[in-house]
């Protein structure tokens, strides 16, 4: 969907009113993910099983910093999520580039 597109121009109105109407909890995050991954997947819907993926090791990457009182581990931990999200991004953005 680019964002100059009929698509995005009923798709982001729709949104804003949703979101305006839903409560302030943690419906209006649920809404904002879920309205995120339909966004990226009308681009390409196969893609969907790579931000599910980074979505769910970032919660629990997450999860665990909080829980960590060792800074190291923080780190440690921040870095494995740097390295597996930058790692798809280069994967998918520009293998294709630099193995040319």
């Amino acid at each position: 969907m680019l964002f100059n597109s009929i698509a995005f121009t009923i798709f982001l109105p729709v949104l804003i009113f949703l979101f305006m109407f839903t409560r302030k909890d943690r419906t209006r995050t649920v809404l904002l993910l879920l309205a995120s991954y339909l966004f990226y997947m009308y681009w390409e819907p196969g893609y969907i099983v790579l931000i599910l993926f980074s979505t769910v090791v970032d919660y629990f990457v997450a999860l665990n910093v909080e829980e960590s009182a060792d800074k190291k581990n923080k780190k440690k931990l921040l870095g494995i999520s740097l390295f597996l999200n930058l790692g798809l991004l280069f994967t998918f953005k520009y293998f294709n580039f630099f193995s040319e």
